[in-house]
């Protein structure tokens, strides 16, 4: 995969390089110091985003059903549970566990590493087969209704009865002649999955989103049920796809970017697209937190208000209707996902373990039941899991 912009090197520090290393650090206290001398840049201050990085605990995704039903994931393979009293942990794999969604309390799925994939059914955890050793980064509803799981290498595979089967048909990029059967006459514009796309990330009602941009989505010609469509999507950045946030609504779908863009999907004479927000000028928006890569989303729909995550440890919001964005939360560390039950019950998560809890007035940080690896050291990786290399 195209690692470019994302790409961050860890070396050890020699004493040929001590010297240099000390009056670095100086040119940056500096730095930092005259940046907080502005409150009107408080909220831009520089970040470390990479706290020590030899700690391996990470909660990479958060999902659940109410204030009293909360799952969280992460590695090493553990998965938490917040019950509207207390957190407790069930450790299920080794590897690494990146997503995690259900369709009610009683149906819930959990992804990772190495093709791994476990079910809840309101009492417990079990194993299921994905059918796949690749790494998996998302599982969730998306379209033709059904449930799939998306990872590494274009892996795309949707939940059929007990068992999960691989759905890599054609993409094409604009639609075929209505008709033509799409394997005995497939357009010169068709590109097969396992040629051309080296990572899905992120699963939607409306498209299954990856890197360079790509976004697969229902195909509603006729005689071209699931032969997914090209989405369009206006990133000419050409940028990994984060994160969605799904919702049946159409323009209550948002996509999030490495290079910090938000994309709202709209309908237009051409059909859906994935648009960025811009002004009655035509001039783009971005997020407040932007350039930093966004990581996660999650909508409050009562208030009709986006929450993101960044890598820079910033929580930031913005309002559907006029676009006005502001960083409401400015920390440190790396962090990875969000989700709510209301705008007085959100919960952010990421690097080291961890985690805060909204109530409507200010941010905690949560204690979490986290297994002890305090001795254990992994290379830092993206909310994927991947290294940082």
């Amino acid at each position: 995969m195209n690692m470019s912009g994302i790409k961050t090197h860890y070396r050890r520090v020699t004493g040929s390089n001590l010297g240099r290393l000390v009056l670095l650090l100086l040119v940056v206290l500096v730095s930092a110091a005259l940046v907080g001398c502005d409150d009107d840049t408080a909220g831009e201050a520089p970040q470390d985003p990479f706290p020590d990085p030899d700690i391996i605990n990470w909660v990479f995704d958060i999902w659940g059903t109410g204030t009293d039903n909360v799952f969280a994931v992460g590695r090493p393979g553990f998965i938490l549970h917040f019950d509207g009293a207390a957190w407790t942990r069930t450790d299920v794999s080794a590897g690494t566990l990146t997503s995690v969604w259900g369709t009610g309390p009683n149906d819930v799925y959990a992804c990772g590493h190495e093709g791994v994939l476990f079910h809840y059914d309101g009492s417990s955890w079990s194993s299921l087969d994905s059918g796949t050793e690749e790494n998996l980064y998302d599982v969730g509803l998306g379209p033709y209704g059904e449930i799939y799981i998306v990872g590494q290498d274009g892996t795309l595979k949707r939940r059929s009865g007990s068992s999960w089967v691989s759905t890599q048909r054609r993409a094409y990029r604009d639609y075929p002649l209505e008709g033509d059967p799409p394997v005995e006459q497939a357009p010169n514009d068709t590109l097969v999955f396992n040629d051309s796309v080296e990572t899905l990330t992120a699963v939607s009602v409306y498209g299954i989103a990856g890197n360079s941009a790509i976004m697969l989505m229902e195909n509603d010609h006729v005689g071209f049920d699931h032969e997914w469509l090209w989405g369009v999507v206006e990133d000419n950045d050409f940028s990994l796809l984060t994160t969605i946030f799904s919702h049946a609504t159409v323009e209550d779908n948002f996509v999030a970017t490495d290079d910090g863009k938000i994309l709202r999907l709209a309908t237009s004479l051409d059909g859906l697209q994935w648009k960025q927000p811009a002004d009655q000028l035509g001039n783009a928006i971005y997020p407040a937190t932007h350039p930093s890569r966004l990581t996660d989303l999650w909508l409050d729909e009562a208030a009709d208000v986006l929450y993101m995550t960044t890598w820079t440890g910033q929580i930031a919001t913005m309002t559907q209707d006029t676009y006005v964005s502001q960083i409401v939360y400015n920390g440190t560390g790396y962090l990875s996902a969000i989700w709510g039950t209301g705008s007085d019950n959100i919960y952010a998560s990421g690097h080291g373990g961890a985690m805060l809890h909204f109530d409507g007035g200010d941010w905690e940080t949560v204690d979490l039941p986290l297994p002890d690896n305090t001795t254990k050291t992994m290379t830092l990786t993206d909310k994927f899991g991947r290294p940082l290399l």
